[in-house]
């Protein structure tokens, strides 16, 4: 019988080289920074508010309209102080010179009061002690009232202190009016009876 033929088995050789192999290199988009949320600070303004909502819930009726009181006088105030700001400017304005000669005010003293109009007869402004408040036109007929109303300029004080005392305590202070009996509230009686009159 005839064999069959036997297959040699090839061998290769180790040449040393290493099969390296390549990688894809991928290139990493860089994704969108994440953005931290900002801590909002709170103002000055929004602690007072805070602190200031949690004292009124212990504050009683009466200490409420008090406090209501002086919120009105500080913002009347920052409303006066405005004005006068623009009076100081609009008279600073208006001494100016014209024709190369300077415009020199008269010498004259000053009353103890005053009474002056302005915005054409809606706010006035009323000089005490050489002090200027501005009143508007429902303060002005309260105080017509008033004057109109007493006897004589002993009770008229007594009842101008007290009204100012309870709506204007900032002229008090400002116009340096000691009390019922200072001399100014009189003078401001008389001058009132004088220009002014009730409403029929």
């Amino acid at each position: 019988m005839a064999k069959k033929p036997v297959r040699k088995k090839t061998v290769q050789k180790k040449t040393g080289k290493t099969k390296t192999t390549q990688k894809k290199i991928v290139k990493k988009t860089p994704g969108k920074p994440v953005r931290k949320k900002a801590v909002k600070k709170e103002s000055q303004r929004e602690k007072l508010e805070k602190e200031l909502k949690g004292l009124l819930k212990k504050i009683d009726a009466e200490g409420l309209i008090f406090l209501l009181k002086q919120a009105r006088v500080m913002i009347h105030n920052v409303q006066v102080d405005k004005i006068n700001r623009e009076i100081v400017e609009y008279e600073s304005k208006r001494k100016t010179k014209t024709g190369g000669k300077s415009i020199k005010p008269t010498k004259s003293r000053a009353a103890a009061v005053e009474i002056e109009e302005i915005n054409q007869g809606k706010s006035f402004f009323i000089r005490l002690n050489n002090a200027r408040k501005i009143f508007n036109l429902d303060e002005m007929r309260s105080l017509v009232s008033i004057c109109h109303g007493a006897d004589d300029e002993i009770q008229a004080g007594m009842r101008i202190y007290r009204w100012l005392k309870s709506n204007r305590i900032d002229v008090l202070s400002d116009c340096n009016i000691a009390g019922n009996g200072d001399p100014h509230l009189a003078v401001l009686y008389k001058m009132i009876i004088s220009k002014y009159k009730t409403k029929e």
